[in-house]
């Protein structure tokens, strides 16, 4: 069973300024500009495991190349290079 998700109801699903769509899950096209016009981060499921390979990476090249080894740093930008590739 599919679930909508419109402009009404767009805020149940964000979390930390991110939307998941997971499968069975339709964002309406005005859900998806109000997104936009918010700023919230729309990520679909089939994105998901690229996005945790794409973190994990980050995280072993911060540690490997950069010598960085606070996590909240780590996190820091793994957030922000996500926030710009992950649209």
């Amino acid at each position: 069973m599919s679930r909508l998700i419109t402009r009404n109801n767009l805020s149940e699903f964000v979390t930390d300024g991110c939307l998941i769509l997971e499968k069975g899950m339709l964002l309406s096209p005005g859900a998806d500009d109000l997104a936009k016009i918010q700023g919230i981060q729309v990520i679909r499921s089939n994105q998901l495991e690229s996005t945790a390979l794409l973190k994990k990476r980050i995280h072993q090249l911060l540690i490997d190349v950069f010598n960085v080894t606070n996590t909240q740093h780590i996190e820091r930008v793994q957030q922000a290079v996500l926030k710009h590739l992950v649209k």
